[in-house]
């Protein structure tokens, strides 16, 4: 197992010990910073943004607006099926194409697994 994500947000230090001693990449938290820097520490990652947040096309857009870089820079969106599959605060499959959509096929970004990206640090 590659990754591992936190639930309820439930980040503890001894958590994360338990992750790094079995090898574990990454764990994601559930919320979002809004932020591209990629993490410091793979093992408390805060993610960009869930993928029914509010400002979710916003987000989007400033990452495809970023000129190339050095830096690493991650877009990293969560989310869950069953919140698509129940409504869960009005998630749909529609949000979810109009996002692929939006963030499909850019010039100058490497589209990659969560996985991949914390193996290599790829960068944007």
């Amino acid at each position: 197992m590659a990754g591992f994500a936190y639930p309820y947000d439930a980040w503890t230090a001894t958590a994360e010990g338990i992750l790094r001693d079995n090898g574990i990449l990454y764990a994601r938290r559930a919320t979002g910073k809004g932020s591209f820097q990629f993490p410091s520490n793979p093992l408390n990652y805060v993610p960009t943004c869930w993928f029914n947040a509010r400002n979710v096309f916003k987000l989007i857009d400033e990452f495809i607006a970023i000129e190339p870089c050095d830096e690493n820079l991650l877009f990293m969106m969560w989310g869950h099926a069953y919140e698509m599959d129940y409504g869960f605060r009005k998630c749909s499959r529609d949000q979810l194409e109009r996002i692929l959509c939006a963030i499909a096929g850019k010039e100058g970004i490497e589209y990659c697994t969560n996985r991949q990206a914390f193996e290599s640090g790829n960068r944007r």
